[in-house]
C-alpha cells in the first residue's frame, strides 16, 4: 500500500471538504428566510437551508473520519475495517480515503 499517496489524497480532501464546510456555512447565514418576497419563495429557501445543512453535517463528519485515517496512516493498523479487521481494498481507500470499514460493514 502506498502511503505517499493516500496521504496525498487524505490531505487534498481534507482542502475540499473544509471549502465546502466553509461554503456551507456561509450559505446558510447568507439571507434569513423572512426576508423572501413570498410564500414560495420562502418554502424555497427553507429547503434549500435544509438541503445545506445536511451537506454541512455529512462534510463535517466526512472531516473527522478524513482526520482520524490521516492519524492512523502511521499505525500498524492502518487499513484494517475498524468491525471486522479485514483489509480495506486500496482503491477503496483512494477513492473514500475517509472509509473506516470495508464495503462490506460500511452503513
Amino acid at each position: 500500500m502506498n502511503k505517499v499517496e493516500i496521504k496525498e489524497r487524505i490531505k487534498t480532501e481534507i482542502a475540499k471538504t473544509e471549502s465546502l464546510i466553509i461554503e456551507c456555512k456561509y450559505l446558510t447565514n447568507a439571507t434569513s428566510p423572512d426576508c423572501a418576497i413570498d410564500h414560495s419563495l420562502r418554502m424555497e429557501k427553507l429547503n434549500e437551508d435544509e438541503f445545506t445543512l445536511k451537506t454541512l453535517r455529512k462534510s463535517e463528519q466526512k472531516l473527522i473520519n478524513l482526520n482520524t485515517v490521516l492519524n492512523q496512516l502511521d499505525r500498524e493498523k492502518f487499513g484494517l475495517c475498524q468491525k471486522c479487521q479485514s483489509p480495506i481494498p486500496f482503491q477503496r481507500i483512494l477513492i473514500r480515503p475517509e472509509s473506516l470499514r470495508c464495503v462490506n460493514c460500511s452503513d
